[in-house]
């Protein structure tokens, strides 16, 4: 399944939804699907453009957010920045009998600006993400998102990945998008000019257990650099940094937050539902 765009809008001023929406909304969502499919087809590109060692990329650096935090971050410090959340069969948070049906856990907040304790997020922020549901496997993932904030209202954003590049020895390993989400709050609406407003795109690029395990032991001093191709068949100008704790962290996060809902569970079975 490829491409799928999720649009939700959120119920709180200029953050992120609750927990509860967004593991039924956007994990639940991913969890269900099958392989990575192809990426769209393109015009025919220079392939040494997907080594981020090419010259085109020498001024390149990590975004804001990333290059302030990247250094000083622990593994200690990254377990507690991992969030952590239980998906539930329907996306409202008011009902009543809403069976569990797994969980999941992101780095999206390891290296997140905040202010008066709420995330901010930036354009080409990375990280990675692990679902599980209750009786199946994990499922591994790379995100992409870029966020828009301002006041009033805002355009809900789009986001262009369409397959990252990550070097490997001599290889090139091709990765492509798995699906797209959006969220947001007052998109595309005029309300309040003074109201705080935010559209996040997602892109969810799904990969293997071993590749996922590979970048989790990687030198956590050193920041992953992927090239990438945009859904318009050209190559992104810079590559997209992915940090190896933020691998290492949702790793040893997953297990603990499945038994969380498995037992979450297993007390809704006792109440009968």
């Amino acid at each position: 399944m490829h491409g799928i765009a999720l649009t939700y809008q959120c119920n709180s001023e200029g953050s992120r939804p609750m927990k509860a929406i967004t593991a039924a909304v956007v994990a639940a969502s991913i969890l269900s699907f099958g392989s990575a499919s192809a990426a769209p087809a393109s015009p025919e590109l220079d392939p040494s453009l997907r080594d981020p060692d090419h010259p085109r990329y020498a001024d390149c650096a990590p975004p804001a957010n990333f290059a302030k935090r990247f250094p000083k971050l622990t593994l200690q410090k990254a377990l507690k920045a991992v969030s952590s959340d239980i998906n539930y069969e329907s996306p409202s948070v008011i009902e009543p009998r809403n069976p569990v049906t797994g969980a999941r856990v992101t780095s999206e907040n390891l290296y997140a600006r905040k202010i008066l304790g709420i995330s901010r997020y930036e354009d080409d922020h990375t990280f990675a993400e692990i679902g599980q549901p209750l009786d199946g496997p994990k499922n591994y993932f790379m995100v992409v998102s870029n966020t828009n904030y301002s006041n009033g209202s805002t355009v809900t954003r789009r986001n262009d990945v369409a397959e990252i590049y990550l070097k490997r020895g001599d290889s090139i390993l091709s990765i492509p998008l798995t699906a797209s989400s959006e969220i947001g709050y007052c998109s595309g609406e005029v309300i309040d000019p003074s109201r705080p407003c935010f559209s996040t795109a997602y892109a969810h690029l799904r990969v293997d257990s071993d590749l996922f395990e590979t970048l989790a032991n990687a030198d956590p001093q050193q920041a992953i650099a992927l090239t990438w191709k945009r859904t318009d068949g050209e190559m992104a100008q810079c590559p997209l940094y992915f940090s190896p704790l933020s691998f290492k962290a949702t790793l040893l996060s997953i297990d603990a937050a499945h038994g969380k809902a498995a037992a979450k569970r297993e007390r809704q079975r006792a109440e009968g539902f």
